[in-house]
């Protein structure tokens, strides 16, 4: 084995030697596992999110007051407000229908939305 070939040899046995504390910690903080796939040639660890009762309420909050200012805002100006994704804005749309919080009057096209309670 040469010179280069050794040092090729003792990085490589480096390489991914942190992964093990990122994921127990991530583990250990959230008590969330992440989960890891894998190849030949690549590793994809997925982190999963943790979304706090307190972030939803200020994100439903936040889209009544959005509401309230323009009744007939679109979902895609909402989730830009917001700075979610339109599927998250419905998630708490239809959230917020269900418990009588917020109601759509009229069609999708051409209707507005009604702040019922806040």
């Amino acid at each position: 084995m040469n010179k280069e070939e050794l040092i090729f040899v003792k990085r490589a046995e480096s390489i991914g030697s942190g992964f093990h504390k990122m994921i127990n910690g991530w583990n250990q903080h959230y008590g969330l596992k992440p989960s890891i796939e894998g190849d030949f040639d690549y590793y994809k660890i997925t982190f999963p999110g943790i979304i706090t009762h307190k972030t939803r309420e200020k994100t439903r909050e936040k889209l009544i007051d959005l509401i309230k200012s323009n009744p007939k805002i679109t979902t895609g100006e909402l989730a830009k407000e917001l700075g979610i994704t339109v599927k998250g804005v419905e998630w708490n749309i239809n959230k917020l229908k269900k418990e009588g919080g917020i109601k759509r009057i009229g069609p999708d096209k051409g209707g507005h939305w009604e702040v019922v309670r806040k």
